[in-house]
């Protein structure tokens, strides 16, 4: 089933994939409808849902909707894929079903990237709320600098649900893949050719409810994520055995360090990522040298040595300009130790 808007363009085509979201569709989509922004299309894919969803959204009465409702559920990388070929728009913008958009969000979105064009993506913050829509006290801060290319080795940097695409960009760089963290995935192709972004404001309100991602799932899209960094690592020209990549891969955020390993080894491990990238040039390397100066000191603060003052300090690791105060107060002070 296909409904068509009147709409023949729009500057932002804004998507919601549905799959079984009764509780909470309708607010997605209203908080759509009632943006400050006016030129964009609605585009809703309601993905095989059982439950009364598709009803919530024919109740919606506006000429800037267009739904495509499948037979059978496709899964959320292949709905948005589908979605990049269905998008008429320069723009596209996501959200999805379960999330509230704030009303100056596309104008906050679209303003930014109309201003800065050389951007192909870019994403902001998102305050938590709980099932019942409550504010809860905690609020999603993406990182935010030129450092972003260089931090996907390690993380994926956007709130997926408030992020923006150049739509022309998404689809030169081979849309989205069928697997977990296709997000991840695709921003990492993107920022090999484009620069990416981030706004510190609130964009949307991000649910956590117990229907959110099941601990299996996000065991699954750890494993995704290990995929994707490995990817990385051979764009690098690094191709790591199994006790080195288990090394990187308990670098990225989400995950811990390994018990058994010493700090040399992590040592070298980085060591070999700047030299990769000095001779290669894949990421800037003044920025790329920012984010490994940073694991260096984390690494530091963890297994905590007897002489980490010189070890932070006289490593090819260090950068003093990303160097705070305090970590130099603490090493220092752990020599009198």
């Amino acid at each position: 089933m296909l409904w068509k808007s009147n709409m023949d363009k729009a500057l932002v085509t804004i998507f919601i994939p549905v799959y079984n979201a009764e509780k909470y569709v309708h607010a997605a989509i209203k908080s759509i409808l009632e943006q400050s922004f006016a030129d964009f299309e609605l585009l809703i894919i309601n993905d095989g849902s059982t439950d009364n969803s598709l009803k919530i959204i024919e109740s919606f009465d506006d000429s800037r909707i267009r739904v495509i409702s499948n037979e059978v559920n496709i899964g959320i990388g292949r709905a948005r894929a589908l979605a990049v070929e269905e998008a008429k728009g320069k723009y596209l913008a996501l959200l999805d079903a379960d999330d509230i958009a704030y009303p100056d969000r596309i104008q906050k979105q679209v303003d930014f990237m109309e201003l800065n064009p050389s951007i192909a993506a870019s994403s902001g913050f998102a305050d938590v709320i709980d099932e019942n829509s409550v504010r809860t006290n905690t609020t999603i801060k993406v990182p935010v600098g030129r450092n972003l290319p260089s931090l996907l080795l390690f993380e994926y940097v956007f709130v997926n649900p408030a992020s923006i695409y150049v739509l022309d960009a998404v689809r030169k760089a081979g849309s989205y893949n069928d697997q977990l963290c296709e997000d991840y995935d695709l921003l990492v192709r993107i920022s090999r050719n484009h620069k990416i972004a981030n706004i510190a404001v609130p964009l949307i309100q991000y649910r956590v409810h117990k229907d959110g991602i099941s601990k299996k799932n996000l065991s699954q899209m750890y494993e995704q994520a290990a995929l994707i960094l490995e990817k990385q690592l051979h764009f690098l020209k690094i191709y790591p055995n199994r006790k080195e990549f288990e090394l990187y891969r308990s670098l990225m955020v989400g995950q811990k360090l390994i018990d058994s390993a010493t700090l040399e080894e992590y040592m070298n491990i980085l060591l070999t990522l700047l030299k990769h990238n000095d001779e290669l040039g894949t990421y800037e390397k003044t920025q790329f040298k920012s984010v490994i100066s940073q694991k260096w000191q984390d690494l530091i603060k963890h297994f905590q040595p007897k002489n980490g003052f010189f070890l932070l300090f006289k490593s090819p690791l260090f950068s003093a300009k990303d160097t705070s105060f305090k970590t130099f107060r603490k090493q220092f002070k752990n020599l009198f130790k």
